[in-house]
């Protein structure tokens, strides 16, 4: 098994989304270690398909994203903020999701 290297899941924690710049960023810190190789997309509810953009590209809307690390099994769960709700970022640390919330 190829070792990846060191995860920053340790760095990171559970957080409520008040605002669109923190969205970003915590949407940009899970995409960009799924991107490396170091988080898996674990994600069960497929997105909203808005169809095509004027350019021809497919819209897809998220209402949740699930991640898994590969190096220490820490599961991200991403729940999109729907403004004024707040969205939520779950941390998992022991791998054990509970299903029911994240359905």
């Amino acid at each position: 098994m190829v070792q990846i290297g060191d995860c920053s899941c340790k760095e990171h924690y559970a957080i409520y989304i008040d605002s669109w710049d923190l969205f970003v960023e915590v949407k940009c810190f899970l995409e960009g270690e799924h991107n490396k190789g170091v988080f898996k997309d674990i994600t069960k509810i497929k997105p909203l398909d808005f169809g095509t953009s004027e350019t021809g590209e497919q819209i897809l809307h998220y209402t949740q994203r699930l991640f898994k690390c590969k190096i220490c099994d820490c599961i991200w769960a991403l729940r999109y903020p729907d403004f004024p709700a707040r969205g939520f970022v779950g941390k998992y640390p022991d791998g054990k999701l509970n299903e029911d919330d994240w359905k």
